[in-house]
């Protein structure tokens, strides 16, 4: 407290518990004045915020003393005063201060009015100043996201709208023309009529779904279908968010947006794309159609071929020197072209085989060096005819025997044999039998005329040939190669290429290797 002689007489009309419970309680800087703007009485917080010690305040009207309050603020508050306001001319003003220093400070002004002894009328009053810098600051701050949210919501193209619990209609944005048809005025304030919205099937769902828990709960991208306002219909995405003040909610904001383009888009492709699922089955029907009319007419064509070839192969033993020369290689041509033709149908047969999944692996133990012995032996003679070589190379550490499928491993290396064969003129071809690790290596090499790199990939492809026209040079219907791929991958194998035009290639055959045979026990 002051001591009392810092009080002007003028003041000992106030009660000193007043004054005393206003200096104890208040945070603002209070300036109790005459109503002539003399201070009567100034608080500790009024030296901070003036920069003015109070012996200087007291006793001085406030614009005499320093120019505090903005030109017209003093007297507007006084005017309201008099008029008979109880809290003068704005229960909280934001004023600019110039304390001692000259500094500007935001601060909140209130003026109060305090009644005389009699009760006739204020003899005084109390200004409350605050500052308010950073409030006002924060004020501002708001404002300008308030008016960044409108434009955003203006601009948006989705409706965007805010409701109370009872449907009735708080907001909403300018988008509600293009997507509604609406007003906004036409909207706002009054209550959602559900029938103009909605069709009466999506009414029935929203009840299936509850109404009420929609409101309480909110939702997430539902899709309803929406009444425009010239009654067309378009798909709308719907979300809606309860705002809660503690456990009741206040309002709850809603967004609308159509997809009716999106979702007619969609529409059309599940369309199509069942066209195309119908349109695939015909193809996979037409197409497990022709394999099977392959494979029966080349299984029709093998019995007769068959016969055929046996009746050439007699012919050719009984043509002795009794028949000429020329009627003795007709017989060699007849059986020869009609062995050509078996080993076709044979191919095509073992294609459609493969394609249905029709080939049972027999494994059994297979006697290396005797199987591929005995291969040679059967394909020499042919490369002896164009001058060529076929050596076999066993490798050293190659297994005895191997447990696998004789017949499809042969299918597999006569193949590639066949296919050495067919595109060396000159030099020969080699077959390497080795193991490395749990893979058994069967690779034949050759000095064929070596097939181009951008050629590779696409070698073990159906019917696929170096040289595809109607003049080519080499004879085939591009199967062995597939054939042979296919069967190694059978067996759980793969083959690799390494190939150089005019340089010859290497098939590397690689599987997984196996035997029945065990090491012996050790002795006891």
């Amino acid at each position: 407290m002051d001591p009392p002689d810092a009080r002007p007489p003028a003041a000992a009309s106030l009660p000193a518990s007043f004054l005393e419970t206003l200096v104890a309680t208040s945070t603002d800087a209070v300036l109790v004045c005459a109503m002539d703007g003399t201070v009567l009485y100034a608080n500790a917080q009024s030296e901070d915020l003036t920069g003015l010690r109070r012996q200087d305040l007291l006793g001085q009207k406030i614009q005499a003393v320093c120019p505090l309050l903005p030109r017209g603020v003093l007297e507007e508050g006084l005017a309201g005063i008099l008029s008979g306001s109880s809290l003068g001319c704005s229960p909280v003003r934001p004023v600019t201060l110039r304390d001692r220093s000259s500094l500007p400070r935001t601060c909140r002004a209130r003026f109060v009015p305090l009644p005389s002894a009699d009760g006739n009328g204020p003899s005084a009053f109390a200004l409350h100043l605050c500052e308010a810098t950073e409030l006002f600051a924060m004020q501002d701050e708001v404002l300008d996201l308030q008016e960044q949210y409108r434009t955003l919501v203006d601009r948006s193209t989705d409706v965007i709208f805010q409701i109370k619990p009872n449907l009735l209609v708080q907001s909403v944005n300018s988008a509600a023309r293009t997507v509604l048809g609406y007003d906004p005025s036409e909207i706002v304030g009054r209550r959602i009529e559900l029938p103009l919205f909605l069709p009466s099937e999506e009414i029935r769902r929203l009840r299936v779904i509850g109404a009420s828990a929609v409101l309480r709960e909110g939702v997430r991208n539902k899709l309803f279908r929406i009444h425009r306002k010239n009654g067309a219909l378009f798909w709308g995405l719907l979300t809606l968010a309860p705002i809660r003040h503690g456990r009741s909610i206040r309002s709850i904001l809603g967004i609308l947006r159509d997809v009716s383009e999106f979702y007619e888009t969609r529409e059309q492709l599940e369309s199509q794309h069942a066209q195309l699922r119908r349109t695939v089955a015909k193809l996979e029907e037409a197409y497990r159609l022709q394999e099977q009319f392959v494979a029966n007419v080349t299984h029709e064509l093998r019995t007769p071929l068959t016969t055929l070839l046996i009746t050439a192969e007699l012919l050719e033993k009984n043509a002795g020197a009794e028949r000429g020369a020329a009627e003795r290689r007709q017989v060699e041509l007849v059986h020869k072209n009609a062995k050509i033709l078996l080993d076709i149908i044979n191919d095509l047969l073992d294609l459609a085989k493969l394609k249905r999944e029709a080939f049972r692996v027999s494994a059994q133990e297979v006697h290396l060096a005797d199987f591929f012995r005995g291969m040679v032996e059967e394909v020499e003679p042919l490369f002896t005819q164009k001058k060529l070589s076929l050596r076999l190379d066993l490798a050293a550490g190659t297994p005895e025997t191997v447990r696998t499928d004789p017949a499809v491993l042969r299918k597999i290396v006569m193949n590639i044999l066949s296919n050495a064969f067919k595109f060396t003129q000159e030099g020969g071809a080699v077959l390497h039998i080795s193991r490395e690790e749990d893979w058994l290596n069967i690779g034949v090499t050759d000095t064929g005329i070596g097939i181009h790199s951008d050629e590779i990939p696409h070698i073990f492809e159906e019917f696929r040939q170096v040289d595809g026209s109607d003049s080519r040079r080499y004879p085939g219907t591009g199967l062995g190669l597939t054939i042979a791929d296919r069967f190694t991958r059978l067996l759980g194998g793969h083959i690799e290429v390494v190939s150089k035009p005019n340089e010859g290639s290497t098939f590397s055959v690689r599987l997984p290797f196996r035997s029945d045979r065990r090491p012996p026990a050790p002795a006891l």
